[in-house]
Formats: C-alpha cells, sequence, structure tokens
C-alpha cells in the first residue's frame, strides 16, 4: 500500500513517467517499532508499523502526507509546519532533541552492515562544565544519500541531533538511568534488510478510502472527537 501511495504523489508532481531507483530499507526500533524506509532522491516513505502509520514527502516541497492505516484517515503537513511545530513529536510522542552544542566525529572506523560498508559516527554534545560528553553512536552508509528531510524526521523520533553525511543504519543513544543516572547505551535504530529496487509508473495506483483530518490528535483516534 505504501508504494501505491508514493507513486500517485511522484506522478502527480511529474517525476514517475520511467522507472526510479530507489533503496528499500527495514529497521527495528525500541522507540518507535518496526520501521520501512523507501527513498530516492526525490521521494521518502517511511512506514511505521507499532502505530499504523504511512509518512509520505515528495521534493522539491517535502510537504508530508501521513496516512493511518487503522483508522483511514489521513492528513496533509506542509514543510514549515511539520519542522517548526511540534507535529511529529505529539504524533510520535517523542521529545525533539536538543540542537546546539553538538559536535560530530567521524572515528574512521567501519564495519559492514546487510552488505553495505559503514562509517561509525559519535556525537557529542558541550556540559556546562566545558567538557564533551557522548550523546549517540551512528552507523552511517555513505553511498546511500537519503534526503535531509529524513535525517530531520529521525531527530525528532529518535531525539537523536548532529549532523552526519549518508544514511544511518544503526543508531544507539545515551540514556541515564532514573535512580543512579548511570548512562546506558541503548540501540535505538538497527537496518537488518537492505535492498536496491525501482518504482515503476504502471505498478501502482493510488489509495482511496482515507478521511482527511486537519489535527494529529483527530488523526489518531477512531473516532471525530476533539
Amino acid at each position: 500500500m505504501l508504494l501505491l501511495l508514493l507513486w500517485a504523489q511522484l506522478n502527480a508532481i511529474g517525476i514517475a513517467k520511467e522507472n526510479i531507483d530507489c533503496w528499500h530499507i527495514d529497521y527495528t526500533s525500541n522507540f518507535a517499532g518496526p520501521l520501512k524506509l523507501e527513498f530516492s532522491d526525490q521521494t521518502i516513505s517511511m512506514r511505521l508499523e507499532k502505530l499504523g502509520l504511512y509518512v509520505i514527502s515528495t521534493g522539491p516541497k517535502w510537504n508530508l502526507l501521513v496516512y493511518n492505516e487503522l483508522n483511514k484517515k489521513f492528513m496533509s503537513v506542509t514543510n514549515q509546519q511539520w519542522q517548526s511545530s511540534k507535529f511529529l513529536e505529539n504524533l510520535l510522542r517523542r521529545r525533539k532533541a536538543a540542537i546546539g552544542n553538538i559536535e560530530t566525529d567521524y572515528t574512521h572506523q567501519f564495519k559492514t552492515i546487510e552488505g553495505i560498508r559503514a562509517a561509525q559516527v559519535i556525537l557529542r554534545t558541550k556540559k556546562a562544565t566545558g567538557l564533551l560528553e557522548q550523546t549517540s553512536e551512528i552507523w552511517v552508509a555513505e553511498e546511500l544519500l537519503v534526503p535531509s528531510q529524513f535525517k530531520q524526521l529521525l531527530r525528532i523520533a529518535l531525539g537523536v541531533s548532529g549532523e552526519f553525511n549518508g544514511t544511518p543504519l544503526q543508531i544507539s543513544v545515551i540514556q541515564r538511568n532514573a535512580i543512579d543516572q548511570k548512562p546506558n547505551m541503548v540501540q535505538a535504530l538497527a537496518a537488518y534488510r537492505i535492498l536496491k529496487t525501482t518504482i515503476g509508473p504502471l505498478d501502482f495506483k493510488a489509495l482511496d478510502g482515507y478521511k482527511e483530518v486537519k489535527s494529529e490528535v483527530n488523526l489518531m483516534v477512531d473516532d471525530d472527537r476533539q
């Protein structure tokens, strides 16, 4: 279904005139549940199975279409709205990562994840004392250039900040024990299947039967209560 909707959006903006190369990545996530990502340089589609959501965005405007498969509702959100408001934070029930005082360290360590070479990136934040404290570890596939909008979605969904080049295949974040504040590294996202595929203009058709709503509250509830 996700690909059907994606094709409809591509066709509407004149992109899907011929087959388009894209990447498909399946992730597991402790925070967001299973996540399926499909992207090209001008498209992003994500399926968040835990919430029953499909999130679609296409360039050049990068507005969002968010579909709730469970209650057959959808919502259209402009690029400015989802980046400047708390829409995604409320939808995914995650706090946005703090911006500023983040240092990105490419360690020149590498490993192979599902056949793709990934580089280690350590994100550190500067404390009030001036010391740097590690916040995240990201393994990035530099050959897979995901649109920057997906990284922005990840920052909100997983509480990860900082800049990195390429597509994240694994993300671990530091969480502190509520009792003694001891830091623990927790894996937030891990790719377990990576495929190169194509989107064809004759293979898909548009989804229908969804009711448009105007707020993330109505998008997630089973009826029309405010």
